[in-house]
């Protein structure tokens, strides 16, 4: 790493200070090593060579007068602005070579791992990992609904789909769950919150010899935690228990990831077409199983 960090004279500690005191005017010397994680001696120091360098300033508190407030001088406050925009100018360079998907891709990666920084910190499970999911076979009011907005807002990235293909899943699952003797089971896993970020389901429509594999998907705060192999293993294990002759699901080129789960629970490729009727063409796949092709242990 640099000795210094945004175009200051300032090592990364500094810097990070000079933000969190231009973050929470008032903020005690004390609160501040709280917030960095750095010992109060050490936090001692660099406030002292702010306050000489006219940074900062250091105000008696309002109700002990030994506990001394911190903010920003005029100086300070230009040396913060310079910092964002040393930082701004540092993500549009890279930003302007990447597509919009992987932008948004690296936004909810920064997201996902500040809130587990600020999760971890605080000692509690971030929603969407493994401590924090239930997987449910009951439908709740409200589920239907969520998992075609899942659907459709994963989709949108991934794939482009729009409108249609929202209709089209909600379409198709309302079908399977209006239906008075439900021929199939549905798995719901919901946050500690109870959003839902995941589901897949087994669809008999056709007869208890022939099983489906349908509306499968994590949403993009739950990966990384398993969620997925844990909905699959147990779908796969349904149908093998129901005797199904063979499992089926259609998916479309490009989901590595899901694929390559599909192939270590013995499904395998056998047919692709090109389609469009999830609203964008995709080249789409048909994958099967036979009965009881060996569940994974992992």
């Amino acid at each position: 790493m640099e000795q210094t960090l945004a175009a200051t004279p300032y090592p990364p500690s500094t810097v990070h200070a000079l933000i969190e005191i231009d973050r929470m005017p008032g903020i005690t010397a004390a609160e501040l090593a709280d917030e960095l994680l750095l010992d109060r001696s050490t936090v001692s120091r660099l406030l002292r060579r702010l306050v000489d360098a006219d940074e900062i300033r250091e105000d008696p508190g309002e109700t002990d007068r030994r506990h001394k407030t911190l903010s920003l001088t005029g100086k300070g406050r230009q040396t913060v602005r310079a910092i964002h925009r040393h930082g701004t100018a540092q993500v549009e360079k890279a930003f302007a070579h990447l597509a919009e998907s992987e932008q948004e891709a690296v936004r909810r990666g920064l997201r996902t791992y500040a809130e587990a920084l600020v999760h971890s910190r605080l000692g509690r499970p971030l929603p969407g990992s493994r401590a924090a999911i239930e997987v449910d076979t009951e439908l709740r009011p409200g589920d239907v609904g969520q998992i075609a907005a899942l659907h459709a807002r994963e989709y949108a990235v991934i794939a482009g789909f729009g409108v249609a293909f929202e209709a089209v899943v909600a379409g198709d699952l309302a079908e399977f769950v209006r239906r008075e003797d439900p021929a199939g089971r549905i798995w719901i896993a919901r946050d500690e919150g109870g959003t839902v970020v995941g589901s897949i389901a087994v669809d008999l429509s056709h007869g208890p010899r022939e099983a489906h594999l349908r509306w499968f998907l994590v949403g993009r705060e739950a990966r990384g935690t398993g969620l997925g192999r844990r909905l699959l293993n147990d779908a796969v294990s349904y149908c093998d228990a129901g005797g199904a002759e063979a499992t089926t699901l259609w998916t479309f080129q490009g989901l590595d990831t899901a694929r390559a789960m599909y192939e270590k629970q013995g499904f395998a490729l056998v047919s692709e077409q090109s389609g469009d009727r999830w609203g964008s063409t995709v080249v789409e796949q048909l994958f099967r199983r036979p009965a009881r092709a060996g569940l994974s242990s992992t």
